[in-house]
């Protein structure tokens, strides 16, 4: 297995891409495909809206950390992630998620999440973690209810070194 841990421009010739204005294969060296796809916002827009595709688990988790901190980088304000066609994601990758979260509102910018599909949705309902990524999403307003109820926010949320 190769630890190439470069990302690498690829061209996309699929209708639902065209829109798209980069794309990066991020599998180098992975044993399932993920790739991150930037897409200009509306004019005047400050942040930049990043669709990832494929699965985020511990070995996706370094490579993925790195993209995803150039775009921030490069972003005026911020970043929207779209992550409805990820398939997995396990807590390695809320671990990203997390810590671009917290080095993006370090350099005055946001990490927000504007889509999510069923993978990422039940981790992010799971642990609570919706409220930090300023969205206000169906799985996050059922989820919200349910902790209120039970509580379960304040108490899973610290476990991941976050304060509520």
């Amino acid at each position: 297995m190769s630890t190439d841990k470069t990302a690498t421009p690829v061209p996309v010739r699929d209708a639902r891409s065209a829109h798209l204005t980069e794309v990066i294969s991020l599998g180098a060296g992975l044993p399932y495909p993920l790739a991150l796809r930037t897409r200009p916002q509306a004019p005047g827009a400050d942040t930049t809206a990043v669709v990832l595709r494929g699965e985020i688990d511990r070995q996706a988790e370094q490579v993925l950390e790195h993209a995803l901190r150039d775009v921030l980088r490069r972003a005026p304000r911020g970043v929207e992630l779209d992550l409805e066609d990820i398939t997995f994601i396990d807590c390695s990758g809320l671990n990203v998620l997390l810590a671009l979260h917290r080095w993006a509102a370090e350099q005055g910018k946001a990490l927000t999440i504007g889509a999510a599909g069923p993978a990422a949705d039940r981790l992010l309902t799971l642990t609570g973690a919706w409220p930090l990524f300023g969205t206000a999403h169906a799985g996050h307003a059922r989820a919200s209810a349910g902790a209120a109820e039970a509580g379960a926010a304040s108490e899973v949320l610290p476990v991941l070194g976050r304060a509520v």
